[in-house]
């Protein structure tokens, strides 16, 4: 009996203080949330314990594997898995109709997303991608002074990367602060020499709401003259009687 409670004991012990790399992934993706994820997160995914037995295990190519390994290094490789089960969660949040559940589904992802930034530095791989990712989900969650800490944190880390603004004028777009949305993206444009035509594509976007038409015309031409996909901008120029 002694043996039996001891045994009990120490299971409960061994469930709190079990890494949290161990259950992090304890989940499968839907398909949908499968084809979110960018490759990194399916790389890590692929090969992890969590996704033996899915549709998913082994699927990517040892040496693509190997590769996102080599590029992001072992120490952000051996955290970054609670980063993508974040973004999968936050994909699940956007998508479920019952408050309840995505207030929980993003209460997850904040977790999870935080668990990665808490071991990242400015400079690491990935540190840029991750700060981002804390912005967005914090917006998610109508945090938007949360957010912007977050956001403006990865465009100090890595000013030439346009994600960052993008991110950033998203968040003063969500506080109807157009303004301020089309003062970060053109400090984007200028940081990344002009290069970015998902820029381009929002400061169209924003051109309209602050009723420059012009301004938003010509954004709209060197944004699809780039190749930007997105069709938004295009219908919205079309409906106000303007046509590239």
């Amino acid at each position: 009996m002694k043996f039996a409670h001891d045994k009990a004991i120490l299971l409960v012990i061994a469930l709190f203080v079990m890494p949290a790399a161990s259950w992090a992934f304890n989940f499968v993706p839907t398909r949908a949330e499968w084809d979110s994820w960018p490759p990194h997160c399916k790389a890590r995914y692929s090969i992890s314990p969590a996704g033996d037995g899915t549709e998913f295990a082994r699927i990517v190519p040892t040496a693509e594997v190997q590769s996102w390994n080599a590029q992001v290094g072992e120490y952000v490789w051996s955290h970054m898995h609670h980063y993508c089960a974040g973004i999968a969660f936050q994909f699940r949040a956007r998508l479920e109709v019952d408050p309840g559940k995505r207030s929980m589904y993003l209460e997850r992802a904040t977790k999870e997303v935080d668990y990665t930034y808490r071991h990242l530095k400015p400079g690491m791989p990935l540190y840029s991608t991750v700060s981002i990712a804390m912005g967005s989900v914090w917006a998610d969650r109508r945090q938007y002074g949360r957010a912007t800490g977050y956001l403006k944190g990865a465009i100090s880390a890595q000013p030439e990367e346009p994600s960052g603004y993008v991110a950033l004028a998203s968040v003063y777009q969500n506080q109807k602060r157009p303004d301020l949305a089309k003062t970060v993206l053109l400090e984007g444009d200028e940081a990344s020499g002009g290069s970015s035509a998902e820029i381009a594509y929002y400061l169209g976007l924003v051109s309209l709401d602050l009723g420059q038409k012009d301004a938003a015309l010509e954004y709209a031409r060197k944004a699809y003259g780039m190749g930007y996909p997105l069709p938004g901008l295009r219908r919205k120029l079309n409906a106000a009687g303007m046509t590239l």
